[in-house]
Parts: C-alpha cells; sequence; structure tokens
C-alpha cells in the first residue's frame, strides 16, 4: 500500500481489509447506477430509431431487456470479487508440563499463563479433592489406547470418561479467558452487556471438574478468588453461550479430550475449538544463566529451577492441545453496519489477545526477546560504569 512516496509494507488489519472492500464496493455500485441511467436516457431518445430498425417492439423490449440483464450479472461478478473477507482465524499450541511421579503441575515457566494458571488451580483442586490426584499419574498413552483400540467410543454416553482432568482444565480455562479477555476487551466499547453466571452455563460445562469445583468453594485467598471470577462472564448482551462435546471431527471417531465454546450473536458467530495432539515425557532440556539459553522442550525457563529439572527430567510429562479461534461475520453486515465493523474491529484485537493467552511459541518468543533486551541493558550499564570509571581515573 502507498502512503505519499513510502511502501507501506506492514499487513493490514481485517478491519483495514473490510474498508477497502466497502470503498470498492460503493464505487462499483455508483458506477452501474451510473450506467442504467445513461443506458435508460439513451434508450428513451433513440427508442424510435431502435425500435424502427428492429421493426417489431418485441425485439427492441429484448434488446434492453438483455442490457439490463448484462449489467446485473457484472454487478453481481463484481460484487462477489470485492466482497470482503467475512472471517478472522487463529490458531494456537498450548503445552502444559508436570510432574507424573509426584502428580503435580510444574509452578514454571509461571508467567506462561495456562501454566500458571494450571499450577494454582491444580493445587486448590488437589488440597481438597486429592483423589484427583490419580488423573496426574496415570499414563495418558494406554488410557487412549485403551479407549481407541477397545472402541470405548461406541458408547457416547461414557465419553465423558476418558477425558482427561488436562481437558478439564482447559474448557475451564476458554472461559477464565473469555473473562478476562475477550469480555473485557469487548465491553470497554459497548454499552449494552449482561453477566452470564454458572448455573446458566449449558449442562455440559456445568459438569467441568474446575467450573463446579469453584462454584462449590468459598475462596480462601486472593488466588482462588481470581480462580473463581471465570463462574461470572460479562459478555455483549447478544452472544449466547454453547458447549459442543466432543467437537465433530470429520471422518473421525468422537474424541473425549476435545470440544467447541461457540458464542453466537447478531453480527457475528465465533467459535473457540481445542483437541488433544499429544503426551509424552520431556526428552530434552538445556542449562544457562538466562532464558535465552535455559530451556526445557524447548520452553525458555528461569535459570532458578534448573537444578528441579537436573533431578527430576525422568518424571516431567507435557501435554499438548491445538486450539483455533474463528469467528464469522456476515458480509451484509460488515458492509451497512457499522455496529457490525466496531465488532469487527474489537474482536480482531480479542484474537490477538488469544494467542498471546494460548500459544506456547509466542510465549517463547517474548521471553527471549525480552531476556536479549535485559542482557543487552546490563551491558549498556556495564559500559556506562567503565566509562565513568576511565573517566574519574583522569
Amino acid at each position: 500500500m502507498l502512503k505519499g512516496n513510502k511502501v507501506d509494507l506492514r499487513e493490514r488489519s481485517f478491519s483495514e481489509q473490510v474498508e477497502e472492500k466497502r470503498k470498492q464496493l460503493f464505487f462499483v455500485i455508483i458506477t452501474v447506477i451510473i450506467f442504467a441511467f445513461l443506458v435508460n436516457v439513451l434508450t428513451n431518445v433513440f427508442a424510435d430509431v431502435i425500435f424502427a430498425r428492429m421493426k417489431v417492439s418485441v425485439e427492441g423490449a429484448y434488446v434492453i431487456g438483455s442490457i439490463g440483464l448484462l449489467a446485473f450479472v457484472m454487478t453481481f461478478i463484481l460484487f462477489k470479487l470485492l466482497e470482503p473477507s467475512t472471517v478472522i482465524e487463529k490458531r494456537a499450541h498450548c503445552k502444559m508440563l508436570y510432574n507424573i511421579k509426584e502428580g503435580e503441575i510444574l509452578r514454571f515457566p509461571s508467567d506462561y499463563w495456562p501454566q500458571g494458571l494450571a499450577h494454582q488451580a491444580f493445587e486448590s483442586l488437589l488440597g481438597k479433592k486429592e483423589g484427583y490426584r490419580d488423573g496426574l499419574k496415570e499414563n495418558l498413552a494406554e488410557r487412549s489406547h485403551t479407549y481407541f483400540v477397545e472402541k470405548r467410543w461406541k458408547d457416547r454416553d461414557k465419553l465423558g470418561e476418558y477425558k482427561y482432568l488436562f481437558s478439564h482444565f482447559l474448557e475451564y480455562l476458554i472461559i477464565y479467558w473469555l473473562r478476562s479477555g475477550f469480555g473485557w476487551i469487548m465491553i470497554s466499547e459497548t454499552t449494552s452487556e449482561r453477566e452470564l453466571k454458572f448455573e446458566h452455563f449449558p449442562a455440559n460445562l456445568r459438569n467441568n471438574v474446575f467450573l463446579s469445583f469453584f462454584s462449590d468453594i468459598k475462596p480462601k485467598d486472593i488466588f482462588e478468588a481470581g480462580l473463581s471470577q471465570a463462574l461470572a462472564l460479562r459478555l455483549p448482551e447478544d452472544f449466547k453461550l454453547n458447549y459442543i462435546f466432543p467437537q465433530p471431527i470429520p471422518n473421525r471417531v468422537p474424541e473425549p479430550n476435545s470440544g467447541e465454546v461457540k458464542l453466537v450473536g447478531k453480527y457475528c458467530e465465533m467459535s473457540i475449538s481445542f483437541f488433544n495432539t499429544s503426551w509424552g515425557r520431556a526428552t530434552s532440556a538445556r542449562v544457562g544463566p538466562s532464558p535465552i539459553s535455559a530451556s526445557i522442550m524447548g520452553i525458555p525457563i528461569n535459570p532458578f529451577f534448573q537444578d528441579y529439572i537436573s533431578r527430576h527430567l525422568a518424571e516431567i510429562c507435557q501435554v499438548d492441545y491445538e486450539l483455533r479461534l474463528r469467528v464469522k461475520f456476515s458480509s451484509l453486515k460488515l458492509l451497512w453496519s457499522s455496529k457490525a465493523r466496531s465488532y469487527a474491529k474489537l474482536i480482531e484485537k480479542a484474537s490477538e489477545d488469544f494467542q498471546n493467552f494460548f500459544d506456547i511459541e509466542m510465549y517463547a518468543k517474548r521471553t527471549r526477546k525480552r531476556a536479549r533486551e535485559d542482557a543487552l541493558e546490563k551491558i549498556f550499564e556495564l559500559l556506562e560504569e567503565l566509562k565513568s570509571a576511565v573517566k574519574g581515573e583522569r
């Protein structure tokens, strides 16, 4: 995109693309209207000549009709060519680490939202319901093997029995993000909102281990109070919450470790789907003086935890999920409704927050970038100190 004599290489946002398509379509519509008007004027002025040459008035009407039909077809084709994109889609790879021997979630990397919240939520749950610790000690690969090989998926009423405790947590985490991320962004610029409490959640979400647990307890500290906030969603009033379990995957048997949260509104339909992609033991770790070099399975960590990793590497496991956020708008509403375009801007901002919240690769990039900046700052400070020392000696 050109700006004066400079070339703007920045990727255009969803909202900018919609606005550009709107301008192009308005130009097309105005051009077609002018064209139709001119054809009408010329037809009226030269009607006698046309009909005289055609000899039969029906033939003249046929010609005029053909011109009108051609204009309509051209308009339709141009509309389809210039129709704005109606879909926002983002993907995220979520990873969590835990000690399978002890049945506990690792406290690091604590500044990666899913890991930090998992540590707090599981600690709270296991502190009151120790029986759930078995779910952190079992071999998930064997459980999955039993489910598929013995065709347990045929009994759809028992699918929930094969859902990992981590999948329950991921459902909770999505609801938590809808409250703390999506909800706050949307209601920051909308005046009409409503609070959706736990008792009004879909029935298959109320069965979630973590949501039901936090609905039953009285928070004992600031951490449990924060985790309980997911029990009351603040959303624009036109959104309705639905939950699909398991997530329908074409040409595959039902997957108990999947699901899809849907928000259906007046201007768009949004879904957040997830499914478990892998489980396994940690196989590699690196040591170093900073998160640039210190890592486990490619995840940057605070060097403070290197001793724990070296002693417990054989006991550390990882569980991975793939998440997809998809928002579908009506193209006509995007073109003619300013409210729909306002929603598009807000949801586009929320989709970026979605990736920042869930995606482990984005977390790793941010952490390494911050560590490099801190290292450069320390080098700069050291150089300034040396410079001051040299001046002092002189």
